[in-house]
């Protein structure tokens, strides 16, 4: 059986790579979640208003756990949008308590799709749900990587 390499470029113009792209964020997710034994589920609706699945990529990707009060989102945007080595991340508060709505932290991760995005992703989500990393922290390394990237550039 020949296994043949999946170009993640044109994950905007086929549903079918867009999926696989959308499941490669969910199994990096997933081993994380089966080595340090945390549940966890999306807090992001997927889906439109006539059931179909929203493939806008904003979010491709979007995980809450509960424990910790924490989630991760990830946009992802297309090579021809940015440069091939995009990749930032902030720390964000969804939700509005005036609002009644429960407020979670949340990491948000902006990128194009490269090896590089998807080790600092990995990285990124193991300190923010696994380590739970403090936020002044946090936000501390995930400015020195993006100036490590700048650099690299």
């Amino acid at each position: 059986m020949v296994v043949q390499e999946i170009s993640y470029a044109n994950f905007m113009d086929n549903s079918i790579v867009y999926d696989a792209m959308q499941m490669l964020w969910y199994d990096l997710l997933n081993s994380l979640a089966l080595k340090h034994d945390f549940a966890y589920k999306p807090y992001l609706n997927s889906l439109l208003a006539n059931g179909e699945k929203d493939r806008d990529a904003n979010p491709i990707f979007n995980t809450f756990i509960q424990e910790s009060n924490r989630a991760v989102r990830i946009i992802q945007i297309p090579e021809e949008e940015q440069q091939a080595t995009h990749i930032q991340a902030y720390l964000n508060v969804f939700g509005d308590e005036e609002y009644d709505e429960k407020v979670i932290d949340e990491l948000v991760i902006h990128l194009v799709y490269s090896e590089t995005a998807r080790n600092l992703t990995k990285d990124w989500m193991k300190a923010w749900l696994v380590d739970g990393i403090e936020k002044e922290e946090m936000e501390t390394l995930l400015e020195e990587q993006s100036l490590l990237l700048e650099e690299a550039a």
